[in-house]
């Protein structure tokens, strides 16, 4: 598989494609960085077992759109934001219907886990930014991390206006409690996917290129 930034390759037991669909190992791969949608799409190298998959942040767009990187908070980008809530739901019910080994299914919940999560995030920052409500941000601040980090919340009530709320929490806030949802975290599953890897006679590679 090749993209703009990366080439993944890999050698399997031709009984792998009777399991799953060939194109999406390196979705399951430590070696790679993978990003929305589902349908992978290789953005690079990652460090080995530290994979992790997000949802679609509310600012994710095509450059050339309206308002694309965003610089306000108008009805393009409340749009834009409800498309990319809606491709996370979509991207977690692919990733559950997919067909797999059962080797793969550590993994499978283990990215389920992350991309639910920060769905999560991203479904409090929209109800946030739209209309000011800060307790789906207390919430889930409170669920993740320990005393300490309440700081943040005077700052999120005192934003003036929309464009004020999305930036405050897309960066402290949000940083903040996927930070607390890491430490949390078992991490990725190394041995599921090294029982994988031998099951399946698995030899692969991911190179930038340059």
């Amino acid at each position: 598989m090749t993209t703009p930034g990366a080439v993944y390759t890999a050698t399997v037991d031709d009984s792998l494609a009777h399991s799953m669909k060939l194109q999406l190992l390196p979705v399951f791969s430590p070696l790679t960085d993978t990003s929305p949608p589902l349908n992978p799409y290789l953005t690079g190298i990652g460090n080995t077992y530290d994979k992790v998959m997000l949802s679609p942040k509310l600012e994710d767009c095509q450059h050339g759109h309206p308002n694309c990187p965003p610089t306000t908070v108008n009805d393009a980008f409340l749009q834009n934001a409800q498309t990319n809530l809606e491709n996370g739901h979509n991207q977690i019910q692919d990733l559950q219907s997919e067909r797999l080994p059962k080797s793969l299914e550590p993994i499978r919940r283990f990215l389920l886990d992350n991309l639910k999560t920060t769905l999560r995030l991203e479904e409090a920052r929209y109800e946030y930014i739209k209309t000011g409500a800060v307790a789906p941000l207390r919430t889930m601040l409170d669920q993740y991390c320990r005393t300490g980090d309440e700081g943040l919340m005077p700052s999120l009530e005192q934003a003036a206006d929309a464009e004020t709320r999305r930036e405050r929490s897309a960066y402290d806030w949000y940083n903040t409690v996927w930070r607390c949802y890491r430490e949390r975290s078992l991490g990725y599953p190394a041995g599921a996917w090294k029982q994988f890897v031998r099951q399946y006679h698995v030899r692969e590679s991911a190179t930038l290129l340059e």
